[in-house]
């Protein structure tokens, strides 16, 4: 039984599961940008389970990639450890990046073709643009706005199309900020100004949003986010904390940038108020389970 529990606690290692909490909330939101609602349809919500199991395959693939680095580098991971055998985790990436692929065509044709495009920079990502120190966080900045254009065009008319295009333009941007600094997560020496990219991108977003309709709420959200990142920033001089940890903090940020784009998109829908609440909830779980696993 201690084995079993042992091996299950390795597959979640392996798929950051802090990280799948921040990823639903792309779609969704993408979703009532698009269609200026609070709360998204039966297409939102495959979108959104789509979103979870590409992200997850990206993971796997992730670690299957880096696995002759992290034998020299980080030999506790699962796969270098022995814990995993590479096999199974192929077989679970192409398994779960087929049922993303799935899902995402029944919510739409559209949708279907992100994930496809997803799907490809996801791969790119984990086997050649990794190495780049400008292609790489572009490469990730482009996932997770693809990942908000996922639920946006599951969307029927999606007539705010052009908002939720901006709103995966600042996922994107903030997300490619913060994977310039996990850059330097195996490395001793501080990560230097860069720290101070992801809160400066979110800065940048706000500044952008002001000539946008209903931007208050949005850029009001904004702020919470804006301050996580800050403070990650600051614990990431000097290394008072492990760097996986602090880009954990970073990640989680990215939930609060989801419930301002959700507000945006309700247009003063009252369900707007429940999926943001679902959002804080995320928040508190991704904090509880980053104290067992990094994000990185």
């Amino acid at each position: 039984m201690a084995a079993t529990r042992f091996k299950a606690f390795a597959w979640l290692q392996l798929v950051r599961l802090p990280n799948l909490l921040t990823v639903p909330g792309d779609p969704v939101a993408g979703y009532c940008l698009a269609a200026g609602m609070g709360f998204p349809g039966r297409a939102g919500w495959l979108a959104a389970g789509a979103a979870v199991l590409l992200y997850a395959a990206g993971l796997l693939l992730n670690d299957l990639a880096d696995l002759p680095v992290d034998r020299a580098e980080r030999p506790a991971r699962p796969l270098p450890a022995g814990l995993v055998a590479p096999g199974p985790v192929w077989a679970a990436a192409v398994l779960l990046a087929l049922g993303g692929g799935a899902l995402a065509c029944l919510a739409s044709p559209a949708s279907g073709g992100v994930a496809l495009a997803l799907a490809a920079l996801v791969v790119a990502y984990d086997f050649k643009l990794k190495a780049s120190a400008v292609a790489g966080p572009l490469a990730m900045g482009g996932c997770r706005g693809l990942s908000v254009l996922l639920g946006a065009l599951a969307a029927p008319a999606p007539a705010g199309l052009a908002l939720a295009g901006l709103g995966a333009g600042l996922t994107g941007f903030y997300i490619a900020a913060v994977t310039r600094v996990a850059r330097n997560e195996m490395s001793q020496e501080p990560p230097g100004a860069w720290r101070w990219a992801p809160a400066g991108a979110l800065a940048v977003g706000a500044a952008g949003l002001a000539g946008c309709q209903g931007w208050p709420p949005y850029a009001l959200a904004l702020v919470p986010a804006c301050a996580l990142a800050f403070r990650a920033g600051q614990q990431a001089t000097g290394r008072s904390l492990p760097l996986p940890r602090v880009i954990g903090y970073w990640i989680r940020a990215l939930i609060f940038i989801q419930i301002g784009q959700v507000y945006l998109g309700a247009r003063g829908s009252s369900w707007a108020l429940v999926i943001c609440l679902a959002g804080i909830g995320m928040w508190v779980g991704n904090r509880r389970l980053g104290r067992l696993f990094y994000a990185s």
